[in-house]
C-alpha cells in the first residue's frame, strides 16, 4: 500500500512522509528556485512574476519597484525553509523521510513546489496544465515533465488534505 505523502494532524500541522529520493528531488528543486531568483532575466521569472499592469508600462514599473524585492525575498525564504526542513527531517524505515509541517512550512512547500512547476511548465511548453501525451523516455524534456507532474501531484495532494479539513457545506442544497 502506498504511503500518503501528507496527513493533516489534529493540532492543524501536517505530517509529510516522502521517499528519501523524492524528498531529495524536491530539495534540489528548491535549490534551483533559489538560483532562478538570482537570475532576473530568466524566462521562468516572467511566470513567477507576471505583469500586474500589462497595458500600462508606468504603473507596471512602479508596481515592480514597490513589490518585486519583497516578493523575491519571500520566495527565497520559502525555498530555504523547504531545504532546511528536508535536511532536518527524520529518516525512517522503508526509506521514508518524515517531518511535521507547521503553517509556515506548509505555505513554503506549496509555494516552492508550485513556483517550480510553473517554471518547468513554461520551459516544456505546458498549456493549461495538461499534456496530450507523455514525452518518450528518451526525449530531452522527459525528466522535466516527470518532475512537473510530480510537483503537480504534491501540490494537489497537500491542497486536498488541507481543504478536507475545512468546514463543508453539509446543509447546502444539491
Amino acid at each position: 500500500m502506498a504511503v500518503r505523502p501528507f496527513t493533516l494532524l489534529s493540532n492543524g500541522s501536517v505530517r509529510m512522509r516522502l521517499a528519501t529520493d523524492a524528498a531529495l528531488a524536491v530539495r534540489q528543486v528548491a535549490e534551483e528556485v533559489l538560483t532562478l531568483l538570482e537570475a532576473p532575466e530568466d524566462e521562468g521569472m516572467y511566470r513567477l512574476f507576471p505583469p500586474a499592469y500589462a497595458d500600462d508600462a508606468n504603473r507596471e514599473e512602479e508596481f515592480r519597484r514597490m513589490t518585486r524585492d519583497d516578493l523575491i525575498e519571500a520566495k527565497k525564504h520559502a525555498a530555504r525553509v523547504v531545504i532546511a526542513g528536508i535536511d532536518d527531517a527524520t529518516r525512517g524505515r522503508r526509506r521514508l523521510l518524515s517531518m511535521t509541517l507547521d503553517e509556515e512550512t506548509v505555505g513554503a512547500w506549496l509555494g516552492v513546489c508550485n513556483d517550480a512547476r510553473l517554471v518547468l511548465g513554461t520551459r516544456i511548453g505546458v498549456a493549461e496544465d495538461a499534456f496530450d501525451e507523455a514525452f518518450p523516455s528518451d526525449h530531452p524534456d522527459a525528466p522535466a515533465q516527470n518532475m512537473y507532474l510530480y510537483l503537480s501531484a504534491l501540490v494537489g495532494t497537500l491542497s486536498e488534505e488541507l481543504l478536507g479539513a475545512m468546514p463543508g457545506d453539509e446543509g447546502a442544497p444539491e
